[in-house]
């Protein structure tokens, strides 16, 4: 019988020296042609059920386009069946004319029967399924017949096809464990092998992590999931606007990298001017727009006062509907808070509440921002710069003074009268109980920082009695004093469980109260001719822990606490000394949003990346991990220059 008589779809006799594993349509893959002790074990324990029950089933195998000797046919599923055969062959258990019979397939066939069969009975290996889609790709057969016998949508052949067309060398590297997966995606994203050996020799090991390599290809391209001006535009409207994109197939829904720079700007620059103009009324002297504006530049302008101007019928009661709507969203959160564990909401509802308080935050201050006007002798050079934040969304700058009009701003300030209008609100991203805990950090620190200062607390304590005396006098009889001067304390403590706890300027004033305590008499009827016997130097550093220890600077709100602001320069406070932003203090009380945005702004977006979907408490702790040597610090604790 020739070769030529063989009929696909039959099955016919042979003998294991007939017959030879495929090497090229065969999707298990053998390292240097070498069984590993636990292959080898397990095709003995098959040989054993060989020899005992006999070849329960075919093999299936194909003519070769070329004849090899006394091989008539190649092997494609039943592999392992084959090399059980040839070992008892060997070790003399069965003799060489053992009779094996194959079905017989096409050269087509070849490649899926085996992918099918061998995936079924045996966990396959990625990288034999990504070569064996390749083969079967190579053979002639379409994306949409591979997926249709594999049973997987067409992306994920498409994905898995683009893995095979790696660079050997690296693929080598991936099947043998010393690259990852990930690291394969990366290197994907090209079809250039030159490109991908690059990307992977330029690298130390350890730093050739996945990220590393994608902006090493794309380095020249703009990732839509990395950049916010591509996040604002969206991949849509930029193709729309006639834009070229490069998607990656590895990338989810919405994800891909933009071509041109310059064209991505003059898109942006236009539905940022589309977008905004229901934010922005006319009184301002001008708008501008900028994709990307940093602090440093944003120094280089003044900020004038601003007033919100009255609503409408209508938008009052939109915005009183809103503020009683998230009113409700965060008596809800404060209520799980406070039950703990016994709290009836998931986690899962939880993050729905902070979104849904997140949105209606969005629209409360797009409402408010619609109302804000300059104060009127500032109108003719006061304006507004619209950008876009980390996030991707519009950020309005209002009450903006360019450098060349701040003369004149200056001449306003010391002749301006008053407004009609209340004070603008300033947007707040903390809660209010939030944004009292950090103020009592930094009260803390300051009254450290003003006991070590005499110079300073004088300075305060004049500046105090000033007050009362010319401007707003108003005299307490205190018993056991002369003087009518009022001293009262905060007890920074009862502000939240987290400072109590936490508060290293609250433990050293605690310090410093015990050391006066030692030195001082025992009886306050002793306490004056104490004093009049102790030097001046002594008297001072008292008056200056006295004067600290009534200090508070704890707030509700974020507007800017100018007595903080002036006592904290005069002592050079800087509250990274004193604070730092943890899971416990900071992260787990703002939102998912806010905190994605911090870690983008103060690290990089492909770090911030990855919390997006992470839950709030791992997120929280990851944040914390970021951001531990940055010293980092929320707009409220930070002391102007």
């Amino acid at each position: 019988m020739t070769a030529q008589t063989y009929q696909v779809g039959k099955t016919y006799p042979f003998t294991a020296a007939q017959l030879v594993r495929s090497k090229v349509f065969n999707v298990r893959r053998l390292k240097n042609n070498q069984l590993s002790a636990k292959e080898q074990a397990a095709i003995e324990e098959l040989a054993a059920l060989i020899l005992s029950q006999g070849l329960l089933q075919n093999l299936i195998g194909f003519v070769p386009a070329k004849k090899k000797g006394k091989i008539v046919l190649e092997i494609v599923a039943g592999g392992r069946r084959l090399t059980a055969i040839i070992w008892l062959i060997e070790q003399g258990k069965i003799p060489h004319d053992f009779v094996i019979p194959v079905l017989i397939c096409t050269l087509q066939e070849a490649t899926a029967i085996s992918l099918a069969e061998n995936s079924g009975r045996e966990a396959l290996p990625p990288a034999d399924q990504f070569r064996a889609f390749q083969e079967m790709a190579d053979a002639g057969i379409s994306v949409e017949e591979i997926a249709t016998s594999w049973g997987v949508d067409e992306i994920t052949i498409k994905r898995r096809l683009k893995l095979a067309n790696v660079a050997p060398r690296l693929f080598a590297l991936y099947e043998d464990g010393d690259a990852t997966l990930d690291q394969l995606m990366a290197l994907a994203l090209t079809e250039d092998h030159a490109t991908q050996e690059q990307a992977w020799d330029a690298l130390p090991h350890h730093q050739r992590t996945h990220h590393a390599i994608r902006n090493l290809i794309t380095t020249q391209e703009i990732s839509v999931a990395n950049n916010k001006v591509a996040k604002f535009v969206g991949l849509d409207e930029y193709e729309k606007a006639g834009g070229e994109v490069r998607r990656d197939l590895f990338s989810v829904a919405g994800e891909g990298y933009l071509r041109d720079a310059a064209f991505l700007e003059s898109v942006a620059v236009a539905k940022l001017e589309r977008e905004s103009a229901s934010m922005i009324n006319g009184k301002w002297a001008w708008v501008d727009y900028a994709t990307t504006i940093d602090s440093t530049e944003l120094r280089r302008f003044t900020r004038c006062e601003t007033v919100t101007m009255s609503f409408s019928e209508v938008d009052q009661s939109i915005h009183a509907a809103l503020l009683e709507e998230k009113a409700k969203l965060v008596q809800s959160q404060t209520d799980a808070e406070n039950d703990g564990e016994e709290s009836d909401l998931t986690e899962e509802l939880l993050e729905k509440i902070e979104a849904e308080l997140e949105a209606i935050d969005e629209k409360i201050n797009a409402l408010e921002e619609a109302y804000l006007e300059p104060e009127p002798e500032m109108a003719s050079i006061a304006g507004v710069i619209v950008t876009i934040d980390h996030q991707g969304k519009i950020e309005l700058h209002h009450g903006m003074v360019r450098p060349e009009d701040k003369k004149e701003l200056q001449a306003g300030q010391d002749t301006a009268s008053g407004s009609s209008g209340q004070p603008a609100k300033i947007k707040s991203v903390h809660s209010e109980k939030l944004i009292r805990q950090l103020t009592a950090h930094r009260t803390a620190a300051l009254q450290v920082m003003l006991a070590e200062r005499t110079p300073v607390a004088l300075v305060v304590l004049a500046h105090k009695l000033a007050l009362s005396v010319f401007k707003f006098g108003q005299t307490y009889i205190r018993e056991g004093s002369a003087a009518q001067i009022s001293l009262t304390h905060t007890w920074l403590k009862n502000e939240s469980d987290e400072i109590a706890s936490s508060s290293i300027a609250l433990e050293k004033f605690g310090q410093v109260y015990m050391q006066w305590e030692d030195r001082l008499p025992t009886k306050p009827k002793d306490l004056f001719a104490w004093l009049l016997e102790q030097e001046q130097a002594v008297v001072l550093d008292l008056l200056a822990y006295c004067t600290a220890y009534s200090l508070n600077t704890v707030q509700s709100d974020e507007t800017a606490h100018e007595p903080a602001m002036q006592i904290g320069k005069a002592v050079d406070l800087d509250m990274a000394d004193w604070w730092k932003p943890t899971r416990t203090s900071y992260f787990s009380q703002v939102s998912k949003h806010h905190i994605i945005s911090i870690v983008a702004s103060e690290i990089s977006a492909e770090v911030a990346k990855p919390l997006a979907d992470m839950k709030k408490i791992p997120l929280a702790e990851a944040a914390e991990q970021s951001m531990r040597d940055t010293r980092w610090l929320p707009t409220i604790l930070q002391i102007a220059a």
